[in-house]
C-alpha cells in the first residue's frame, strides 16, 4: 500500500531528527563545556578574590567576548562567506585557491597581537603587576587565535574539529584550576596564565592544517584586504561595535564611572547567561555557512528550516539557563552572592540579564540570515541606532539609579534591534522569493 504524503513526510522528519540532534548537540555541548568551565572558575574566583580583582577579571573577559565579535567581523565571517560561495566565484577563489587567501590569516595574526596588547593594558590599569599583564595579554591573543580556528573549522564544515578544541580547552581550564586550588595557588596572574594555557591547548587540538595555513601569510600584503574591508568587514565592524554598545555598554560605563568593585555583583549575576552568549556565537558559526549556501542557491525552504532550528535550539538553551539560575539563587545563593555585595543586587541583575538573553535569542537567527545574504550595511545601521538607545538609557540610569538599573538601558536597546532586525530579514526573504518567482 502506498504511503500518504503526510506519512512519508513524518518518516523523513524522523530520519532527519537524529542527524539534526547530533549536529546541534555537537554545536552546543562542546561550547557548553567551555561555558561550564568558565562558570566554575568564576565561582571559585568570587570566593577567593577581592571584589576589585573579580571585577577586573570580569572586565577582561568581557573585552575578550567583544574580541570574538571583532574577529567574526574582520576575518571569520568574510572568510566563511567567501569559501561557501559557488566554486567559480571570485571571492571563493581569493579565499581558498589563490595566494590572496592568505590575507585572512595575516589580518588574523595582527588582530591577535592587538587583542593581546589591549588585555595586557587593561590588566595593568587595574592591577599594575608586570607578570599579570603579560599573562592576561597572552590569554587575550591566544584566545583570539583559537577562535578563528573554530570559525575556520565551521567554514569548512568540520564541526567536530571545533568541538575537540572546545573540549580540550575546557579540560585544561578545569584541570589547571583543580591543581591551583589544591596547592593554594589561585592568583590573579596565575588565572591569566591558566586561560592562556587553555587557549594554547585548545588551539593545538584544531590540528596542523589550520596552523599550517598561516604559512601562506608570509607572502601576503595588507593591500589585498582592501576589497574585503570595503565590501564586508567595515560594515560588520561597525555593526559589531554597535552591538557591543547595545548589549554591553553598562560593563564599560560601570567600570569607568564606579570602578571594578561596583561591577562585581553585576558580573556575578551575568555568569548565569554566559552559556547563552556562547550558544549564540557557536550556533552562528554553525549556521552561517548553511544560510550562506541557501541564500546563493535560492533554497528558501532550507533557509527557513535553518532559522527555525536555530531559534528552537537557542530557546531550549535559554530555558535551561533560566532553570539553573533559579535553582542556584533559591537553594544555593552562597555560591554566587558574597556577603559584601549589596543585598538584592545579584537577584535583580539576574532577572534583567535573563530578559537581555531573551531579546538576543529572538534576534539572532534573523541576524545570521542577513549576514549570509551579505546585508552587512543594513544590519550595521540597525545596530548603530540601537546602540544609541542603549548608551543614552544606560548612562542615564547609571548616573541616576546605580549599576544594576543601568541594565534596563541595555534591554531597551536590544528590544529596538530585535524588532528591526527581524523585520529586515523577513523583508529580504519576501523580496528574494518574489524576485525568483517565474
Amino acid at each position: 500500500m502506498d504511503e500518504s504524503p503526510a506519512t512519508s513526510g513524518q518518516g523523513r522528519l524522523l530520519e532527519r531528527l537524529p542527524r539534526t540532534a547530533t549536529r546541534y548537540g555537537v554545536a552546543l555541548v562542546a561550547p557548553g563545556s567551555v561555558s561550564a568551565a568558565h562558570f566554575l572558575l568564576q565561582l571559585v574566583l568570587i570566593q577567593l578574590f577581592l571584589p576589585a580583582q573579580f571585577g577586573s577579571v570580569a572586565l577582561i573577559l568581557a573585552v575578550i567576548q567583544f574580541g570574538f565579535g571583532l574577529s567574526n567581523a574582520l576575518v571569520a565571517t568574510p572568510y566563511t562567506v567567501a569559501v561557501n560561495r559557488p566554486a567559480d566565484d571570485a571571492h571563493t577563489q581569493a579565499a581558498d585557491a589563490n595566494p590572496a587567501g592568505s590575507i585572512y590569516f595575516l589580518v588574523n595574526a595582527a588582530f591577535c597581537i592587538g587583542m593581546g596588547l589591549v588585555c595586557a593594558a587593561i590588566s595593568h590599569v587595574f592591577n599594575p603587576h608586570p607578570a599579570a599583564s603579560v599573562a592576561w595579554g597572552l590569554a587575550g591573543g591566544l584566545t583570539m587565535l583559537r577562535w578563528f580556528g573554530r570559525a575556520h573549522a565551521y567554514a569548512h564544515h568540520t564541526p567536530y574539529r571545533a568541538a575537540g578544541s572546545d573540549l580540550t580547552y575546557s579540560l585544561t581550564l578545569v584541570g589547571g584550576l583543580g591543581l591551583s586550588a589544591a596547592f593554594g595557588a589561585v592568583t590573579y596572574a596565575g588565572t591569566g596564565l591558566l586561560f592562556a594555557l587553555a587557549a594554547l591547548s585548545g588551539g593545538a587540538a584544531l590540528g596542523t592544517g589550520f596552523f599550517g595555513s598561516h604559512r601562506r601569510m608570509l607572502g601576503a600584503r595588507f593591500a589585498a584586504y582592501r576589497p574585503v574591508w570595503r565590501d564586508q568587514a567595515r560594515w560588520m565592524l561597525l555593526g559589531v561595535t554597535a552591538t557591543e554598545a547595545t548589549a554591553n555598554a553598562h560593563v564599560y560605563l560601570i567600570a569607568a564611572f564606579m570602578g571594578p568593585t561596583a561591577l562585581a555583583p553585576v558580573a556575578a549575576a551575568g555568569l548565569f547567561i554566559k552559556p547563552i552568549h556562547l550558544a549564540i556565537t557557536s550556533l552562528t558559526q554553525l549556521e552561517r555557512p548553511v544560510m550562506t549556501r541557501a541564500v546563493f542557491s535560492r533554497s528558501f525552504d532550507q533557509l527557513d528550516k535553518a532559522r527555525r532550528q536555530m531559534a528552537a535550539a537557542l530557546g531550549l538553551a535559554l530555558l535551561a539557563t533560566i532553570a539553573v539560575t533559579v535553582l542556584v539563587l533559591v537553594w544555593f545563593p552562597h555560591l554566587i552572592v558574597r556577603p559584601d555585595f549589596p543585598p538584592g543586587t545579584v537577584e535583580a541583575a539576574a532577572a534583567l540579564w535573563a530578559l537581555i538573553a531573551l531579546l538576543q535569542v529572538l534576534q539572532t537567527p534573523a541576524g545570521v540570515l542577513l549576514q549570509g545574504a551579505s546585508r552587512f550595511r543594513a544590519l550595521s545601521m540597525i545596530n548603530v541606532r540601537s546602540s544609541l538607545v542603549s548608551l543614552v538609557a544606560a548612562t542615564t540610569l547609571l548616573l541616576m539609579a546605580g549599576a544594576v538599573p543601568s541594565l534596563f538601558g541595555i534591554v531597551l536597546g536590544l528590544a529596538f534591534s530585535a524588532f528591526w532586525i527581524k523585520r529586515a530579514a523577513d523583508r529580504w526573504r519576501r523580496d528574494a522569493e518574489a524576485a525568483d518567482a517565474p
